[in-house]
């Protein structure tokens, strides 16, 4: 096992069940300004940064901004009212922090909205920072990075946790440990195609990975 200090988890789809008002909001936006997905599963939506996902299918960058205040006024009300944690994780955060593992949330997701689901759902004090996109072009990796610094954590004793495929990248960039997690919005398949160090069915499969 790696000598781990530090463990950084995901938050939509990795702590938390964010789908039903994510997926409200971007039917919202799509039925709105006329956009065609073609069928693609919402859930492709759910993870990457919120620009990457709609710039395709706007000409101008004003556009785009535009349409992306819209989603998050919409979707305000939502990020916590639509929202629930899994099961299992307040035990598994709770046994990490106790056997002393650093804990931190890293998020794609604006870091005071991010703030404020870990508050409201009275797991923040198991963590010793939330940190989420402080810009629109704010990368994975470049939170994942901050989080590194600020926790004066070498990449080689930290282990990145989360759903998405950009979660795994982010970890491999870094060069940090990750976990795919299968109870999120990702697929086994492209959790299969990042370098890590195992996938999880469960909370309890990574607090016994700790163990």
């Amino acid at each position: 096992m790696r000598d781990t200090r530090c463990v950084f988890f995901d938050l939509d789809g990795t702590l938390t069940d964010s789908e039903p008002g994510l997926a409200q909001a971007y039917r919202y936006i799509f039925d709105k300004y006329g956009i065609d997905i073609g069928g693609r599963d919402l859930r492709l939506f759910f993870g990457p940064p919120i620009t990457q996902c709609l710039a395709p299918y706007f000409a101008t960058e004003a556009e785009l901004m535009a349409v992306i205040e819209d989603f998050r006024a919409y979707y305000r009300p939502l990020y916590i009212s639509d929202n629930s944690l899994y099961p299992g994780i307040v035990e598994m955060l709770y046994t990490l922090k106790a056997r002393g593992y650093t804990l931190a949330v890293v998020t794609g997701k604006p870091e005071q909205s991010a703030a404020d689901v870990v508050a409201h759902f009275g797991i923040r004090p198991y963590f010793d920072g939330v940190y989420g996109a402080a810009g629109l072009h704010t990368e994975k990796i470049e939170t994942l990075n901050h989080a590194l610094k600020l926790h004066n954590c070498r990449p080689e004793h930290a282990v990145m946790v989360g759903d998405r495929l950009y979660d795994l990248e982010a970890a491999m960039l870094a060069k940090t440990g990750g976990i795919g997690v299968l109870w999120g919005y990702g697929t086994r398949e492209e959790l299969c195609a990042y370098d890590n160090i195992m996938l999880a069915a469960s909370p309890e499969d990574v607090t016994n990975y700790f163990s």
